[in-house]
């Protein structure tokens, strides 16, 4: 952060990044069926503490929940659900708080899109602002009426993203 002072005095601070460590909220929202999200250490031991520990079944979205503990490296998140058979979009966020407005940071921002004959997944950090994109063809996995196990996994300088146990993107933190 920058600390900003006028004639010796505090004026404000300016935090200019943020670190995914930061991130401690789950949000996911558009034109998919959520059946499970669960919460997944690599480690035996010490693992996520059953208190610290989020899995949730069938859902309402938009889904909005704090995750109640850091994603250490090597942790993972874990989506399953269905893609719907007419999609335009759905999005997975990890940020900052429950809330849509003001516009939360967003440590690492996941959107496969399909209107319009798309089908393609975006992926951004928004930080003051929406960062540049980083794109990827929506796999077989993700296509409209498919079930999925999306797992989202930190990386000591990136998450990566699987669908179904296969890799299909990385993204590095920012």
């Amino acid at each position: 952060r920058f600390s900003i002072t006028v004639d010796g005095n505090h004026h404000c601070e300016y935090i200019h990044r943020v670190s995914y460590s930061e991130a401690n909220t789950l949000q996911i929202t558009g034109d998919v069926q959520v059946s499970m999200i669960e919460f997944r250490s690599a480690n035996t031991f010490p693992t996520f503490p059953s208190s610290n520990r989020l899995n949730v079944a069938y859902p309402p979205l938009p889904f909005a929940s704090l995750i109640n503990g850091p994603l250490s490296v090597g942790n993972e998140i874990q989506v399953h659900g269905q893609v719907k058979p007419h999609p335009n979009r759905f999005h997975i966020n990890l940020q900052q708080g429950c809330q849509s407005y003001p516009h939360p940071t967003m440590v690492f921002h996941f959107n496969p899109r399909y209107e319009g004959g798309q089908r393609t997944i975006v992926m951004n950090s928004f930080i003051g602002s929406w960062g540049s994109e980083q794109r990827v063809a929506v796999p077989r996995n993700l296509l409209p009426g498919n079930n999925f196990v999306l797992a989202i996994r930190r990386q000591p300088s990136y998450f990566e993203v699987s669908v179904n146990g296969s890799v299909i993107a990385t993204y590095n933190h920012r």
